[in-house]
């Protein structure tokens, strides 16, 4: 149950040397090549959702967002639609997204 998404039905795997344990497996971010974003969502807004479902609070998720967007010269973007960004732009928030809770 690597990313606890599936339950193995036989063999075994480690992560980092041990047990996929929870605490091991909020060391790992996940950026597939495809675009996982949702577009019509606000890209902070985004960026929050995703840090949450990682279990970075809300308020925390928020100031990381803002962070990064200054970080990578984005912070005027943070209220405009996903759909509005180039396909480089939109990669750079799904960039985001995957580091929002410190892997």
């Amino acid at each position: 149950m690597i990313m606890g998404i599936l339950h193995p039905d036989e063999g075994s795997v480690s992560l980092f040397g041990a047990s996929p344990d929870e605490s091991r497996r909020t060391r790992v971010g996940y950026l597939p090549e495809e675009r996982g974003v949702y577009r019509k969502m606000k890209c902070l807004d985004l960026l929050v959702f995703l840090a949450e479902i990682r279990g970075v609070s809300r308020a925390e998720g928020r100031r990381r967002g803002l962070e990064w967007l200054e970080r990578l010269g984005l912070p005027e973007w943070a209220d405009k639609k996903v759909e509005d960004l180039s396909k480089g732009m939109q990669q750079k928030i799904q960039f985001i997204g995957t580091v929002l809770h410190e892997p």
